[in-house]
């Protein structure tokens, strides 16, 4: 589903040197290096494949961060992938992929998991479905994966590099080998290319198009680790100093940040969609977590996430950090994730409240319907109250007992028995609108002053204008007869469907008559944008609701897919209601309580526990152990 706006979190990781990673004293220092992209080598001890006690929390040996939708996932103690956060991440925080075991390395972006098993197998996941079937990649004999949007490469048979284009899509998938590349044993991606660390601790570079042959990276000989970050990249050496530097070759740019024992880094993303940005990186020190910009690498300016000593984290010695746009986390020396910054997309592992996953039972009396607008919602109770929310419930002012309600855009209506209207907006302070009494359906503007349409008590299509909560105009419109279904597009286009199931359009402001549209013909149903199902179409809705592609199936489940075509995705079952808001969606029960998630940055989902974000590091409640 995509109705909301694509937030951009790019991808990093850290790293330290350590000879094994779990449960390792608090005091440990660096021992022998290791290489890391995406996250550090993993050499498992004799009980890495231990499960813990059940009912107690996993540790975690490696995190990635997906460098599009704001999600971390983590390699847990027993072989699981956890992952959580992002927009279109799981209604779980966090949340297990199901069917994942032996997993040795994981990479997200752009909406996809990679997951590497120790059998050297790959598989990629769905993050918006973790429900559907995982899709096997044409690699084996892996051991390390790295990954941006739909390209991934892949380390391999000791130190070979295979890059695979489209990994979500088998019919355009394309596999390439690196040349002159054998002795890899850390990579990373960024924009059309990735780097390697060698074992000659040098680091190379490639393109995924063309020629795709390994270059060197000039100035770089004693590297003990490195992470890819979009553009940009950083090199640890065995001294523990920590150097940053552009992927592209031709630029000779080299920013010493100092030393650090674990690094991590967010990139510039300039090249790839034409923002303007400041790197900012962050190195575990003896006096804590320090970050800084690193505006040599971007442009003027301060990056977004929190600069200077991390409170909380003296004496702390990370085996990895992943850095987004502004929010780090950490895997610390007993193996707890751990994260600090803002909490926007979920990052801290908790509700940041902008976004509620698991549906959320509202306090209200016992509710017989609900309606919702783009960003607030309401329920009728058996009483014949309104109550709104948007953010905390609150019973609506002046409405007596009513009988039925609708809402859409920017407007509710409530009417009594006798069709006597009262409107209201978010404010839920009600007018008597005699000019609106008895309308069947309204599609109301967004704001006010602009057009808006409505169904008549004889099934007549109307075009409106002035405020709804006001004195209304409303007129019939001409060049259609009775109709059934109507809808207004974003941009101001008017849809119906008449009670013959012929479709029709034209403009929503105006006197102009509408022409027919075949296209429409036959819908089964039309949401508030006038987005419509037709059984020739197919697919799994058969009635759509709201204003995106969501709405019921046969098997009377609600949920969303995104236009381009990606998977169903069920929101809701078993329910006997839904109101489909803007980004939000609330569902009614055959008990009569109302469940809402989604969207909830005006609090369409109720009040609630929010964690908005954390100075210093809180510890992720990874999923516990397995009964």
């Amino acid at each position: 589903m995509t109705r909301n706006a694509l937030l951009g979190l790019l991808l990093v990781t850290a790293l330290m040197g350590c000879k094994s990673p779990r449960r390792a004293p608090a005091t440990a220092t660096s021992g022998e290096p290791t290489g890391a992209t995406q996250s550090p080598t993993i050499v498992p001890s004799a009980d890495s494949t231990a499960t813990p006690p059940s009912g107690v929390p996993m540790k975690a040996t490696r995190l990635a961060v997906d460098s599009i939708d704001s999600q971390v996932c983590a390699i847990l103690e027993d072989g699981g992938v956890a992952c959580w956060g992002g927009w279109r991440g799981s209604d779980e925080l966090p949340h297990r992929i199901p069917g994942v075991a032996g997993a040795v390395d994981v990479s997200a972006s752009g909406g996809s998991t990679i997951v590497v098993t120790a059998d050297g197998k790959a598989r990629v996941f769905a993050t918006d479905d973790i429900r559907a079937p995982a899709v096997p990649l044409p690699i084996a004999g892996a051991s390390r994966v790295a990954q941006h949007l739909n390209e991934a490469c892949f380390i391999r048979d000791g130190g070979k590099v295979t890059c695979v284009r489209s990994v979500d899509d088998p019919r355009k998938r394309t596999t390439l080998e690196v040349r002159g590349l054998d002795d890899a044993v850390e990579v990373g991606m960024s924009f059309g290319g990735g780097c390697a660390l060698t074992q000659r601790k040098t680091v190379v570079c490639w393109r995924t198009v063309g020629a795709s042959t390994a270059a060197p990276v000039a100035g770089i000989s004693d590297a003990a680790s490195l992470l890819v970050s979009m553009e940009d990249a950083c090199v640890r050496s065995s001294h523990d100093e920590i150097t940053c530097f552009p992927i592209d070759v031709s630029k000779k740019t080299r920013v010493a940040l100092g030393p650090g024992r674990a690094v991590g880094l967010y990139g510039t993303f300039t090249k790839g969609y034409g923002a303007k940005d400041v790197p900012w990186a962050c190195r575990a020190t003896d006096a804590g977590i320090e970050c800084a910009g690193i505006s040599e690498l971007g442009d003027d300016g301060l990056p977004d996430g929190t600069m200077g000593l991390i409170e909380g984290t003296a004496g702390m010695q990370p085996r990895q950090m992943v850095l987004g746009s502004t929010a780090g986390c950490l895997i610390d020396q007993a193996g707890a994730v751990r994260c600090w910054g803002n909490n926007v997309h979920d990052m801290l592992g908790r509700p940041a409240g902008e976004r509620v996953r698991r549906a959320r039972s509202l306090p209200l009396p016992k509710v017989r319907a609900v309606a919702a607008a783009f960003d607030f919602a309401c329920g009728l109770t058996e009483a014949g109250e309104v109550y709104c929310w948007g953010p905390s419930p609150k019973k609506v002012a002046n409405v007596p007992t009513v009988e039925r309600i609708v809402a859409s855009n920017g407007y509710a209506c409530a009417f009594a028995k006798d069709g006597a209207a009262w409107c209201f907006d978010d404010h839920f302070e009600a007018n008597r609108v005699p000019a609106l009494d008895g309308l069947d359906t309204i599609v109301f503007p967004q704001t006010e002053g602009q057009p808006f349409a409505a169904i008549g008590r004889n099934k007549e299509l109307l075009r409106g204008s002035g405020s709804p909560l006001e004195r209304p105009y409303l007129e019939r419109a001409k060049g259609i007869g009775s109709v059934s279904q109507v809808g207004i597009g974003p941009t101001g286009s008017l849809y119906a469907v008449d009670v013959r199931g012929k479709g029709f359009r034209g403009d929503a402001a105006g006197e102009g008559g509408l022409r027919r549209a075949p296209e429409l013909d036959g819908a089964t149903s039309m949401n508030v944008w006038g987005e419509v199902t037709t059984p020739a179409k197919g697919g799994p809705i058969v009635s759509v609701l709201g204003y995106g592609r969501c709405g019921w199936t046969a098997a009377k489940v609600y949920g969303c897919m995104d236009p381009s075509g990606s998977p169903f995705r069920v929101r809701f079952e078993g329910m006997t209601a839904v109101a489909a808001g803007g980004d939000f969606d609330c569902a009614l029960d055959a008990q009569g309580a109302v469940w809402c998630k989604g969207e909830n940055r005006k609090g369409q989902c109720g009040p609630g526990p929010a964690v908005p974000g954390s100075k210093s590091p809180v510890e992720v409640l990874l999923p516990e152990a397995p009964q």
